[in-house]
C-alpha cells in the first residue's frame, strides 16, 4: 500500500485510540483531533487522503466541521473523502449528512474490516 494520510476526529479518547489501532499498519500516517475545531486547524495545515469524522462532538460537531472543511478551499478540502463514524441512523439522516459534505459513513460499533472496507473505496 502506498502511503496515505488520514485525520481521525473523535472526542472520545478510547474510541480515538481504537480507530488509531485499526489504522496503524504499513504506510499509513495518522493525525488525531478531539473535536471539529481541531479538525479544521489540521486541514488548514495538512493535506489528507481520508478524514474519519465523529458526528457528535463538543465545541463543533462533525456536520458543522465538515461544512467548514469543505469551504476552506485549501489542501484538497473540497474533495477529501469525509467518512462519518457514527451510531446515528443513516437511513433517516444520510441526505442531511451528504448535504454537510459527508462522503460516506461507518456505523458504530464497527470492526477493523468494516472501517477498511469503507476506506478502501476511496484510496
Amino acid at each position: 500500500m502506498s502511503s496515505i494520510r488520514m485525520l481521525v476526529v473523535e472526542d472520545d479518547a478510547i474510541n480515538r485510540e481504537i480507530i488509531y489501532e485499526f489504522l496503524t499498519f504499513g504506510e499509513v500516517n495518522i493525525d488525531l483531533a478531539a473535536d471539529g475545531l481541531e479538525a479544521i486547524s489540521c486541514v488548514e495545515n495538512n493535506q489528507y487522503d481520508i478524514i474519519i469524522m465523529d458526528l457528535m462532538m463538543p465545541k463543533l460537531d462533525g456536520l458543522s466541521a465538515s461544512r467548514a472543511i469543505r469551504a476552506l478551499g485549501v489542501n484538497n478540502s473540497a474533495d477529501v473523502p469525509i467518512i462519518a463514524a457514527t451510531a446515528r441512523d443513516p437511513i433517516t439522516e444520510l441526505a442531511h449528512w451528504q448535504a454537510a459534505g459527508i462522503t460516506d459513513y461507518v456505523h458504530k460499533p464497527f470492526s477493523e474490516d468494516e472501517l477498511w472496507a469503507v476506506i478502501n473505496t476511496y484510496v
